[in-house]
């Protein structure tokens, strides 16, 4: 293309939509150094060389983001079929703003449960945000992310486990939300959930343990009631005592004080009833037989 001497011209490479997310184009003048931009700087033609060559080369520089998911602690095969949830959140460069021009579709391979092969899908990017399910041992790859991007991903619905984090096998974090990752150019960016699930122990037999009571003491009568019809030691000791007119002597230890008077007569009688009916009819018959004596000597 032939140009006037002394002209200043400015060249810019223009890229589509689809390409700009991907390619950065750096641009140098003959044998100067290369910069980064899709313009150059203002470039004169003095006349000094009979060519003035622009070159521009362009890096397709797009990194991958893997999420993988993993189980540990008191795991079954019903847990293992539990499905959590993980929402990839774009953010505006250097804050947590949600950046909601992002709405670009991603191929992604999808890793499942006793499968190599991983499943090619797409994901669309709904206003800077996108979500993806995964169980235990599976894994996605999201392929081609522009390089640059900062996000952020968070695990939802985990129920009763207890969810923990890795960014590129680095520290492990306990929570369920990373902090920023920014998609280096051909580079994974690799975020490793953990979900850690215990059950309850219970002591043996089930439920609450409860604490031993215990048993009530009868009170002491300390009264110190006779027995009926004998006696008895106030302090605990040794004691004799007779039964009564007609009954057996005998003697006993006593480890307390004795019943009261009345249930005692009562129970004599009940027992003893007919001893003394015996004992009053032979009272009866001594005393008819000294009346009429009596009554024989005043006659």
């Amino acid at each position: 293309m032939g140009l006037p001497v002394d002209t200043t011209v400015v060249v810019h490479e223009e890229l589509t939509d689809d390409q700009a997310p991907y390619y950065k184009p750096s641009w140098k003048v003959n044998d100067g150094e290369a910069t980064r931009g899709q313009t150059t700087d203002e470039i004169k033609l003095d006349g000094q060389d009979e060519v003035t060559i622009v070159e521009y080369v362009n890096w397709f520089d797009p990194g991958n983001l893997l999420i993988t998911k993993t189980l540990t602690g008191d795991v079954t095969d019903d847990n293992k079929r539990d499905v959590f949830k993980f929402t990839v959140t774009v953010l505006k460069k250097g804050t947590q703003e949600v950046d909601t021009s992002f709405n670009m579709e991603l191929e992604t391979g999808t890793t499942r449960q006793n499968s190599n092969t991983p499943l090619v899908e797409r994901l669309k990017f709904n206003n800077g945000v996108a979500t993806v399910t995964l169980r235990a041992d599976e894994s996605v790859q999201i392929y081609k992310i522009p390089t640059g991007t900062e996000l952020k991903v968070a695990e939802s619905d985990y129920g009763d486990y207890t969810p923990s984090h890795q960014v590129n096998q680095g520290e492990t974090v306990v929570g369920d939300t990373t902090g920023t990752i920014s998609i280096a150019d051909d580079k994974v960016q690799e975020v490793d959930f953990t979900n850690h699930l215990e059950n309850p122990e219970f002591p043996p037999g089930g439920g609450d343990e409860e604490e031993p009571t215990e048993e009530a003491t009868p009170p002491i009568d300390e009264s110190g009631t006779p027995n009926a019809g004998g006696s008895e030691s106030a302090t605990p000791g040794t004691g004799t005592g007779t039964s009564g007119a007609g009954g057996s002597v005998g003697s006993g230890t006593s480890a307390g004080s004795g019943k009261g008077l009345l249930p005692q007569t009562a129970e004599f009688f009940a027992n003893n009833w007919l001893i003394i009916l015996e004992i009053l009819i032979l009272l009866n018959l001594i005393a008819w037989h000294i009346r009429n004596r009596y009554y024989d000597r005043k006659k």
